[in-house]
């Protein structure tokens, strides 16, 4: 955010002070013109040697700094000065580092402002006056629309603090596991009649296939009829089913991966 401004400098009177002028000022230091005063106001008139000091100022929070400044004559208008150094400004920082200007009314030109906008990329902020078409405009708009609070936004969120690229590893093998163990356990904690409902034992079938002929167990029947085997058999029947388990299956998920 930045602020233009332009004011008297008063010097004493010497005409020594090179580009120096004197203007006739009022009482409250404006500047007016000597013939066009009542007698009462000429009493309260006086003479100073002045410049004009025109003056961009970046506001810091509660502060300001001077980002640009120029000294002219007294009698010399301020408006064409101060957007000279605004574009001085821009071209010298480059775009982005003024994003929004504020002016008085005696900065107003069309033309600068929309060069501002349009070319430098600075919004160029100023108060209205009641004989302009924007005050009447912002008035009419103001009694047929409904008022809507302002609401001051919260600050931004700070941006996300940059870890050692060691606790990022550990995060995410840490999220991976939690992740695993998740996807293994999906049956912890469910009552024994859902744990059955969701395994479906019944759609659950062993093919044993022999001499161009099949028979087809339920997966229950099957292990009982493994385990009813005499030991020889079942000794066998355990390394056949070993053998399969290794060629046709996956090996099974460690349940308590390290």
């Amino acid at each position: 955010m930045f602020i233009g401004d332009g004011s008297y400098l008063f010097v004493p009177d010497n005409p020594a002070y090179e580009g120096s002028v004197v203007l006739w000022f009022d009482e409250h230091n404006h500047p007016v013109n000597y013939e066009e005063l009542s007698p009462a106001q000429r009493k309260k008139a006086h003479r100073e040697r002045c410049y004009k000091l025109v003056s961009l100022l970046h506001l810091r929070g509660g502060n300001y700094v001077y980002a640009a400044l120029a000294v002219v004559p007294g009698n010399r208008h301020e408006l064409p000065v101060l957007y000279q150094l605004v574009e001085a400004f821009v071209r010298h920082v480059g775009p982005g580092v003024m994003k929004k200007l504020i002016l008085d009314r005696g900065f107003i030109d069309g033309g600068r402002i929309a060069y501002c906008k349009t070319v430098l990329g600075v919004e160029v902020l100023l108060p209205l006056k009641k004989n302009m078409d924007l005050w009447q405009d912002a008035w009419a708009l103001a009694q047929r629309l409904p008022w809507q609070e302002w609401i001051v936004p919260g600050p931004p969120p700070p941006p996300p603090v940059k870890r050692p690229e060691v606790i990022e590893r550990r995060e995410r093998q840490r999220q991976q596991t939690l992740a695993q163990k998740k996807a293994q356990e999906p049956l912890a904690g469910l009552h024994p009649d859902q744990i059955q409902r969701r395994l479906n034992f019944q759609h659950h079938f062993i093919v044993i296939y022999l001499a161009h002929a099949y028979l087809q167990l339920p997966l229950v029947s099957f292990t009982r009829e493994v385990l009813e085997l005499e030991p020889a058999a079942r000794d066998r029947a355990l390394k056949t089913i070993r053998r399969l388990e290794q060629s046709f299956l996956c090996p099974v998920e460690n349940l308590r991966p390290p």
